[in-house]
């Protein structure tokens, strides 16, 4: 029984000799990485299996001015020609679709995700200044924007292909 336990042991004891060999490594490796100047970040942006591209924050500024910007003006045209209500929701739709649109135009790769993260960046000032507290319509605004970016995105890719 004793014998059985020792060699567990000593089993156990270069198992964990060979980890902490492989994990040895691994900072061997990244060390010499940071040391020539490549950072992880630099890494994961350089995908050697042509992976997707990284997302610039130009683009998702772009959405994110485009739909505040169609929506305001949109929302404010309809108010001030004193229109009902449905054209005010027409509005509402339209604008950011339109945003969603130009900024896969803009980027042209990953279009969907910029309109993403700008129509969701832009909720919260559509809410406060151009729907006074409303959020609903905001994050209406914000859906559609990915919409617009997503399915221009797809029509993008089937051009290509």
């Amino acid at each position: 029984m004793r014998s059985r336990i020792g060699r567990g042991l000593r089993r156990e004891g270069r198992q964990g000799d060979e980890e902490t060999e492989r994990w040895g490594e691994k900072n061997c490796v990244l060390l010499l990485a940071v040391r020539k100047g490549m950072t992880r970040r630099a890494r994961r942006t350089t995908a050697p299996d042509g992976g997707k591209p990284p997302l610039s924050w130009q683009g998702v500024l772009f959405a994110f001015a485009a739909n505040t910007f169609l929506v305001t003006v949109l929302t404010e045209l309809v108010q001030t020609l004193t229109l009902s209500i449905e054209y005010e929701a027409i509005a509402t739709l339209f604008g950011p679709l339109l945003a969603g649109v130009l900024t896969a135009l803009y980027v042209r790769q990953r279009g969907g995700m910029h309109a993403f993260l700008g129509g969701m960046a832009s909720v919260a000032p559509l809410m406060f200044f151009v729907f006074l507290g409303s959020w609903q319509p905001a994050l209406y605004a914000g859906a559609f924007c990915t919409i617009g970016g997503a399915l221009t995105e797809i029509v993008q890719r089937r051009g290509k292909g």
